[in-house]
């Protein structure tokens, strides 16, 4: 069958295809005996600092009342979470696989696991995330594994 080239790639002028600087913040870390994970925030619109931290804690406690109810484990104890105005991404590295539990933010409706079937994978700003992260843990893969290794993987944090 022939590629019909005018009928496909249709992408509206509003998606650029590039991540702005003021896309993606990151917002702290999460902490606990056995997991820390990096924060972040994507917002086409990023909120003002104060709000913007405000984010970061709501993120926080997603995440320690998922753990709380045995929803999100350590694995290998470190990785990285992504909110939205509508979705949490969190994930934890276990050996070279990344795991993942997605949340929506529905105020109304709680926080509860989603599947991607109902939501895009993901956007071009988690992507960037996502292979920041991803060369992060490669280092670190490939480091002697020391306590100042996994210094160095928790202070790699995605900047535009």
């Amino acid at each position: 069958m022939k590629i019909n080239y005018n009928s496909i790639g249709k992408i509206p002028p509003v998606h650029e295809g590039k991540l702005r600087e003021d896309h993606v913040r990151p917002t702290g870390r999460y902490v606990d005996g056995t997991l820390v994970l990096k924060l972040y925030h994507m917002a086409a619109n990023m909120p003002k600092k104060r709000d913007l931290n405000c984010k970061g804690r709501e993120l926080q406690s997603l995440i320690l009342d998922k753990r709380h109810k045995g929803e999100i484990e350590s694995y290998s104890g470190m990785g990285f979470a992504v909110s939205t105005e509508n979705i949490s991404d969190i994930l934890v590295w276990n050996g070279k696989d990344l795991w993942l539990k997605i949340y929506s933010n529905n105020v109304y409706k709680g926080n509860r696991e989603i599947t991607r079937e109902k939501s895009p994978i993901t956007d071009i700003s988690e992507i960037e995330i996502y292979f920041f992260e991803k060369k992060a843990w490669n280092q670190y893969l490939n480091s002697s594994r020391t306590i100042k290794d996994k210094k160095a993987y928790l202070s790699e944090i995605f900047k535009k």
